[in-house]
């Protein structure tokens, strides 16, 4: 969907307003990896392991629901706070308050559910038609710059409709619903053990989303938007991949317990398709950046030309980190996981800060490549033969 409402939104805001919306994205993201707490990874595994077992599913799915609509209400009393204490955020109150309609969205979109039924089909069908009815009111309905916290609401309203949508059609195949609040040793137990995925995805969000807010507060809301731009339309294309990463967890989970020689084998099969379809990729990204700037802003902008051409090298790599993610987490290395993206993290802030606010956003896209590259190199070694074997 970026890539559609990209040009749209860039033309009838300009790059200062989309910079807010970058901004906001980035910020509710954030509340988005605490409500999750990396329950799309370490809940997906129990229940795939237990899908047969249709008691103990509606009691996961129950306990896991539970918590993760206690934390986006405590996640948005905390924004409450922060948008009426910050006085440039107090003035734009309801664009923030429309922006945290992606968190609620996301918080009770069961995406952990219909991966570990291997009902992939259900999260495709769901998120392709909330998304297609949020773009056609964004095309509708903004018009001009003022616009700009309607854009705002329609993109969390899209969100929104996608997890209401998807708890109706959990509840209709398969009759589970929230019957109870769970047990504070239940609570204990789920949050004990997806800590180290939680604690993983954090801090990897400090580099993936912190990036623009960096970018915003040192380079400018022109520049933050940019980079945006520059960063979704590379996500766009690396989301191509993320299907098939969801896809082949819970069943690269089932294989590694079983039989590590195919598990090995599968991995080199993705890591070899992956590597040609994402150079392909970023070479076209690369030499069709002009016409890209082109068609997105109808007008060359340089700085987006050169941060796009940055991120066409980017992208290969964050094309194989989402494939090797998968196939790390399914070898259950939670700890390492943790450890490598708290230590990315760390020297992310230690060295992004400073290269940014010399180099601009060009310096913060530089410092992005280094961390890919980095996550890259780790996860193909922990799972590669000696480290598994």
């Amino acid at each position: 969907m970026p890539l559609i409402t990209l040009p749209y939104l860039l033309r009838v805001l300009g790059a200062d307003k989309y910079g807010m919306i970058a901004f906001a994205q980035a910020l509710m993201q954030y509340l988005v990896v605490i409500t999750d707490y990396g329950f799309n990874l370490t809940v997906t595994r129990e229940i795939s392991i237990n899908r047969n077992n249709i008691q103990e599913v509606a009691t996961i799915y129950n306990n896991v629901l539970c918590i993760k609509i206690i934390v986006m209400i405590i996640c948005f009393l905390l924004m409450c706070l922060a948008v009426f204490y910050i006085p440039a955020w107090r003035s734009e109150w309801l664009f923030y308050f429309s922006a945290y309609l992606i968190v609620v969205g996301n918080a009770i979109f069961p995406l952990w559910f219909f991966q570990g039924m291997e009902e992939m089909k259900y999260i495709t069908l769901i998120n392709i038609l909330s998304r297609l009815l949020s773009v056609a009111a964004l095309f509708i309905f903004v018009k001009t710059e003022a616009d700009f916290v309607l854009a705002m609401t329609l993109q969390g309203l899209g969100v929104l409709i996608g997890g209401v949508v998807a708890l109706y059609v959990v509840y209709y195949k398969y009759k589970i619903f929230i019957n109870r609040l769970p047990t504070k040793q239940e609570i204990y137990d789920l949050l004990k053990n997806g800590k180290e995925v939680f604690i993983s995805t954090l801090s990897g969000n400090v580099y993936g989303q912190g990036a623009t807010l960096i970018t915003g507060i040192l380079a400018g809301s022109a520049s933050a938007g940019y980079y945006s731009l520059a960063q979704k339309l590379s996500s766009a294309v690396v989301g191509l991949m993320q299907p098939i990463a969801q896809a082949i967890y819970p069943r690269c989970c089932t294989i590694f317990v079983n039989d590590k020689k195919l598990f090995l084998k599968i991995r080199t099969i993705l890591m070899l398709s992956g590597t040609l379809f994402g150079t392909i990729c970023s070479i076209l990204i690369f030499i069709f950046s002009r016409q890209i700037v082109l068609l997105i802003g109808g007008k060359i902008y340089p700085e987006l030309t050169t941060m796009i051409q940055i991120f066409s090298f980017i992208t290969i790599f964050t094309m194989l980190n989402v494939l090797l993610n998968s196939i790390l987490l399914a070898t259950r290395k939670y700890a390492i996981v943790q450890k490598m993206y708290l230590a990315i993290a760390i020297l992310f802030l230690i060295t992004s800060i400073p290269i940014t606010k010399f180099f601009g956003s060009y310096g913060m896209a530089y410092c992005m490549l280094g961390v890919e590259i980095y996550i890259f190199m780790q996860s193909y070694f922990h799972t590669s033969s000696g480290s598994i074997n």
